[in-house]
């Protein structure tokens, strides 16, 4: 995560989300999120291993991860009996408030 932090990748993004909607002014603000499981060797896993693998220079540069840590990664990412989860798919909404849309549908 330190890694990720310093890179400008913000993992935590769809919490923040619904803040900014509020902020906007809309209402109803609501959200949903999805996380995948899966397990070593499935598409996911094969997935994130390749990821990691193309960042590796930089994590290792970087001091957040060693090689071994790295290949204990890859090790579990391969191992059928190994479950994980690594992101959520969040999805936000909200709506104008009605005399926002009234004085839109009015013009």
């Amino acid at each position: 995560m330190n890694w990720s932090e310093q890179s400008g990748i913000d993992y935590h993004v769809g919490r923040k989300i619904p803040a900014w909607l509020d902020w906007l002014g809309l209402e109803d603000v609501a959200g949903e999120g999805h996380t995948a499981q899966f397990n070593g060797g499935s598409a996911w896993a094969t997935y994130w291993a390749g990821t990691i693998r193309e960042l590796a220079p930089s994590i290792l540069k970087s001091g957040d991860a060693s090689g071994e840590a790295l290949d204990d990664f890859y090790a579990r990412y391969r191992d059928p009996h190994y479950w994980t989860s690594v992101i959520t798919f969040v999805a936000n909404w909200g709506r104008r408030p009605a005399e926002a849309r009234r004085r839109s549908e009015a013009q």
